[in-house]
C-alpha cells in the first residue's frame, strides 16, 4: 500500500513538472517583450496565471497525499518491527526528494513552493528514522537519541536549503540544530539537567542565528531580532537550577544593547534593556534579600530601573545618529 502512495505521490509530481516544463518551453519559444504584440503578451500573462494555478493544485494534492500516507503507515504502524519501520520512513523520505527534485528540474517556478514542502517532508521521515534507529534498534538514552535525530534533520535540511534556498528548510535546518544542541548538552555535560540542556541549546541557537541575520540577512531578514529574543530567552529557562545562568543572562542583554547601536536598531535596544532589567531584578530578589531585607532591595530594584531608563535612552539616541565626522 505505501508502495502504491509513494509511486502515485511520484507520478503526480512528474505530471505537475511535464506541464510546467512545457509551459517554460512555450515561453522560452515566444519572442522579445518588446517585439510582441499585444494578444502574444495577453496570452504569456495567461500562461504565467495557469502556471501558478497548477503549481496550486499540485500543493493541495501533496498535502492531500502527505495526510494519506500518514493515516496509512498509523494503521499498521504498531504490527511492524523498528528496522521495518525505519525502512518505511527512509523510503518515503526518499520518495519525497526524488519527486522535489523532479517538479525542481522540470518547472520554471521561481518560488518552488511543492518542492520546499516535499523535502521539508523528507527532512522529517529521514529524523524519524534515525530516531527509531538510535531508540528502537540501538537503545539508546534519550539524549543520545535527540542528538543524533536532530543532527540528522539539520544536516540534511542544510544540504537541500543549498540547493533551493528558502525559508522552510532554512527553519526546519534550525530546528534540526536546536535539537542537536540540547541533546549534545547533556552527552558532553554528564550532570547537566534537562532545563540547563535545553537553556543552554536556545541560547547557543540565538547567538547562531543572530550572527547569521548580521552577516547574511537574507532570505530571513528578521534573523537578528528574532536570534536576539532566543539568546535572551534561552538562560531564563535554567534560572532556578544553575546559578551562573545569571550572568550570561546579564551578559548576553548588555551584549545585544550594545549591538543596537551600530545597527541602529531600536528593537533591539527594547529587547536588551527588558532582559537585563528581568535578570538583574531576579539576581536582587534572589540573593539581596538574603542580605539587605525587602525594602533595601526595592531601594536596589528602582535605582537599577533608572538606571537603565538612562542607559536605553542614551543607546536610543546613538542608534539614531549616524557616524560622527571626524
Amino acid at each position: 500500500m505505501l508502495v502504491l502512495i509513494t509511486l502515485l505521490f511520484v507520478a503526480v509530481a512528474a505530471v505537475a513538472g511535464s506541464v510546467e516544463y512545457w509551459l517554460w518551453l512555450q515561453r522560452k519559444s515566444s519572442t522579445h517583450p518588446a517585439e510582441q504584440s499585444a494578444d502574444q503578451r495577453a496570452r504569456a500573462r495567461g500562461e504565467r496565471r495557469v502556471s501558478l494555478v497548477i503549481e496550486s493544485v499540485a500543493t493541495v494534492g501533496a498535502i492531500l497525499v502527505l495526510a494519506g500516507s500518514g493515516v496509512s503507515i498509523s494503521q499498521r504502524w504498531l504490527l511492524v518491527t523498528n528496522g521495518g519501520r525505519v525502512g518505511i520512513l527512509t523510503g518515503v523520505a526518499s520518495g519525497f526528494l526524488i519527486a522535489g527534485f523532479l517538479v525542481r528540474w522540470f518547472t520554471a517556478s521561481a518560488t518552488q513552493p511543492l518542492t520546499e514542502l516535499m523535502w521539508c517532508a523528507s527532512a522529517g521521515c529521514l529524523a524519524g528514522a534515525a530516531a527509531i534507529t538510535a531508540a528502537g534498534v540501538y537503545r539508546q538514552p534519550a539524549a543520545v537519541t535527540l542528538l543524533i535525530a536532530s543532527g540528522t534533520a539539520a544536516i540534511y535540511s542544510i544540504a537541500l536549503w543549498l540547493m533551493c534556498r528558502r525559508e522552510m528548510l532554512m527553519v526546519a535546518a534550525f530546528a534540526g540544530l536546536v535539537g542537536a544542541l540540547c541533546g549534545a548538552i547533556p552527552v558532553v555535560v554528564a550532570d547537566a539537567s534537562p532545563w540547563l540542556a535545553v537553556g543552554l541549546g536556545i541560547w547557543l541557537i540565538g547567538m547562531a542565528w543572530t550572527a547569521l541575520g548580521w552577516l547574511y540577512p537574507e532570505p530571513l531578514w528578521t534573523s537578528i531580532s528574532v536570534g536576539a529574543v532566543l539568546a535572551l530567552a534561552g538562560p531564563a529557562i535554567a534560572l532556578h537550577q544553575t546559578d551562573w545562568v545569571y550572568l550570561v543572562g546579564i551578559v548576553t542583554a548588555a551584549a545585544v544593547m550594545a549591538v543596537s547601536v551600530p545597527l541602529r536598531n531600536v528593537v533591539l535596544v527594547a529587547f536588551g534593556s527588558c532582559a537585563l532589567l528581568g535578570y538583574i531584578t531576579a539576581v536582587v530578589l534572589e540573593y539581596a534579600d538574603r542580605w539587605v531585607g525587602v525594602p533595601e532591595s526595592l531601594i536596589i530594584i528602582g535605582l537599577v530601573l533608572i538606571a537603565i531608563a538612562i542607559v536605553t535612552v542614551r543607546l536610543g539616541r546613538a542608534s539614531h545618529q549616524g557616524p560622527r565626522a571626524v
